[in-house]
């Protein structure tokens, strides 16, 4: 491709509106453009690159005989009706009517679409394990904690997809799978953790987040520098020390004027926070239920909620946060409220989740669902009781680790991809079964690993750049040499000797970027540093007056003198 022919153009300035380094430096280099707020296009060269990785997943994959499929975008919605799913989604999905005027949903939710497939072909024992990849354009809401990317709603989406006939079978699958991919992030220099997760739409799936340290944002991960574990901090546990045990004192009600708040009261009574109990309130979409259910959580005053958590303790797709209305529709007090006294009724269906250190914790200080008095000497069991007891607190940075005695650390991290091990969740209910050697229906045990390839493109660069620009590894470039001519205005002979190198380059199979453009050779440098090509060949009368071209690798700063003759000779050997 002659340079002067591409589409895009740089950039010397980075785009301050862009937060992530990687993106950064690829809209400056021509790989994306921005549209609009939370819209990108992808130009020719993002495209070759975004090809190139597509390449070297389905040759990874292929090694579990993966088998390519095109899946549609959009699929009438009562597919996900079977499963109630798009509960899930506190906005509507977006989605089309057809000729028939049937609502077709665009939805990120795309299990429900390949379980449909399987359940079409109804696949004997002979043909399992079965795994199935493709690529699709998905819309991801910025609300949704599914994928954190910086690249607007809509990004590309490498899926693979596969089914075992039993558990165990699937989890070796999903180990090879899961290898394969830490081999393929090494091949690209990427230094990815993984971490266990959670899914929105999925909480009781059992889901591994793949994802890339980063130090500005992201989602946050905690690990143990101290063991091998690492969780993402919306599910990760952590070891509660157990209170001291002691007499279980009188309930007293105390004025406690303008302490609505942990703080003020912990402030007020002169206590530390770890002697109260804090009432958290969300309304939450329980399957199969149609109306929302008022949660109500109890924790210790010195930990926080964490909303993952509560919502797989008790099966919530959504969560929010209760009104003052619907909290005190139940006879608590906002402020000032604790389970003491509260009134369930069918209009206000409620559950009460306490923490599952607050058994053991006696004599805290908890609201007296009056405004301005607190209750002294709360002692679960014997003042209330709960619905369900759970871990429901929210780990944060130095609390103890749960395996060992190190205490957790807390980093951000890109989420590059996930890995959902389903099992029969969603067998069942669609109908996907499997003919075993005895001619009987069994179900069938699913997993999906997804990559987002936007966010793969853009933690890519930022590992691999320099303060001139992109660094990129050879398999993933979009061009593997950047021919550069400086021509003589007293002599066409490197003009001549660029072009015959270009056609012999191009010739032999090698993807080559000429830079054919009548600019300063300053103009050219940068831009070849920018674009992060990783050869740099340099034709000039100088070089050529020695009989050789300049050559240079992009991730080293010496430049050697290559003779024309040994240059084939040379490349083999580098691109080997």
């Amino acid at each position: 491709m002659r340079i002067s022919k591409l589409l895009p153009r740089t950039y010397r300035e980075n785009p301050s509106e862009i937060a992530h380094n990687g993106l950064q430096w690829l809209v400056r280099a021509g790989y994306f453009r921005a549209l609009g707020a939370n819209a990108y296009a992808l130009l020719p060269l993002g495209m070759r690159s975004l090809q190139k990785i597509q390449v070297l997943l389905m040759k990874a994959f292929e090694q579990i005989s993966a088998q390519a499929v095109h899946l549609p975008n959009a699929l009438p919605n009562e597919l996900w009706k079977e499963t109630q799913r798009l509960q899930c989604f506190s906005k509507p999905s977006a989605g089309l009517n057809d000729n028939s005027a049937r609502f077709n949903i665009m939805s990120p939710l795309i299990e429900e679409v390949v379980h449909w497939l399987v359940r079409r072909e109804a696949p004997s024992y002979k043909q399992l394990p079965l795994s199935l990849y493709w690529l699709s354009s998905t819309w991801y809401d910025e609300s949704s904690d599914d994928q954190i990317s910086s690249f607007g709603h809509e990004n590309q989406i490498f899926h693979l997809f596969s089914f075992a006939d039993s558990m165990s079978k699937l989890e070796e699958l999903n180990r090879k799978s899961h290898l394969l991919l830490s081999e393929f992030f090494q091949l690209c220099g990427l230094p990815i953790k993984s971490a266990s997760s959670s899914t929105l739409d999925l909480p009781q799936a059992k889901t591994l987040d793949f994802y890339y340290p980063n130090s500005a944002f992201g989602r946050t991960y905690c690990y143990c520098p101290t063991c091998s574990y690492q969780a993402a901090q919306t599910i990760a546990v952590f070891r509660k020390d157990q209170p001291e045990k002691s007499e279980l004192l009188e309930l007293e009600k105390v004025a406690t004027p303008n302490a609505s708040t942990i703080q003020a009261l912990a402030d007020f009574l002169n206590i530390p926070k770890r002697k109260t109990a804090k009432a958290v309130f969300f309304m939450a979409q329980i399957p199969p239920q149609i109306h929302e259910t008022l949660i109500f959580a109890v924790l210790r005053g010195d930990l926080e909620i964490s909303e993952d958590k509560l919502k797989a303790a008790v099966g919530a797709y959504t969560l929010r946060p209760a009104t003052e209305e619907e909290i005190i529709a139940i006879n608590a007090q906002p402020g000032y409220a604790s389970p003491i006294g509260i009134q369930k009724s069918s209009d206000m269906p409620c559950i009460i989740v306490v923490d599952e250190i607050i058994p053991y914790t006696p004599n805290l200080v908890a609201g007296a669902n009056e405004f301005g008095y607190h209750y002294l000497n709360v002692n679960y069991g014997r003042d209330y009781q709960a619905d369900l007891i759970a871990d429901i607190a929210l780990a944060q940075h130095g609390y103890p680790c749960p395996h060992c005695k190190g205490n957790l650390q807390v980093e951000y991290g890109i989420p590059i991809a996930r890995s959902i091990t389903l099992g029969d969740q969603l067998s069942i209910p669609l109908g996907v079964f499997f003919q075993d050697d005895q001619g009987q229906k069994q179900p069938l045990y699913a997993s999906h690993i997804r990559l987002n390839l936007y966010s793969l493109l853009g933690c890519l660069v930022e590992q691999h750049h320099d303060a001139y620009g992109i660094c990129f590894p050879k398999p993933v470039a979009p061009y593997q040499i950047y021919l550069i001519v400086l021509p003589d205005k007293n002599t066409t002979q490197a003009q001549e000797t660029a072009e015959r190198l270009y056609t012999d380059f191009c010739s032999r199979g090698y993807e080559v970027l000429f830079d054919d453009r009548d600019e300063r050779p300053g103009v050219k440098f940068n831009d070849a540093d920018l674009l992060g090509i990783p050869l740099r060949l340099t034709v000039s009368q100088r070089a050529l007056s020695e009989s050789g071209v300049e050559w240079k690798q992009r991730n080293h700063s010496e430049k050697k003198l290559i003779p024309l003759e040994n240059i084939f000779q040379a490349l083999e050997a580098y691109f080997k």
